[in-house]
């Protein structure tokens, strides 16, 4: 009877299929996961590193004025940090512009 279960090509059972398959879904599951995870923390850190830069410089650049340093601070330091996802690129805004643009040049051809 244990020939009738077995599959005739492999010579595995149906339910050692299932098995195997489950458990290659489940590990690519938490490996996607796991990649999600650091591609968020890494963003993070980037960002977290950015408003320290811009810290840095805004007191450098105030050189002791504790007035400019604090107006400096306001406008040359990322208001949060967050784990949200990327700002867009300044590629990406150039290619959006032109887009807009062909389509705009589009229209009015109309």
């Amino acid at each position: 009877s244990k020939k009738a279960v077995r599959d005739n090509n492999s010579g595995v059972s149906p339910q050692a299929l299932i098995t195997r398959g489950g458990a290659i879904f489940g590990a690519v599951g938490v490996l996607i996961l796991l990649v999600q995870i650091f591609v968020n923390s890494t963003r993070y850190h980037a960002r977290l590193a950015d408003l320290y830069l811009a810290q840095a410089n805004a007191l450098r650049a105030s050189n002791g004025n504790l007035a400019a340093a604090e107006l400096l601070l306001k406008e040359l330091t990322p208001l949060s940090v967050d784990f949200g996802k990327a700002p867009t690129s300044i590629y990406e805004k150039a290619i959006e512009a032109v887009r807009d643009v062909a389509k705009a040049g589009a229209q009015s051809r109309k």
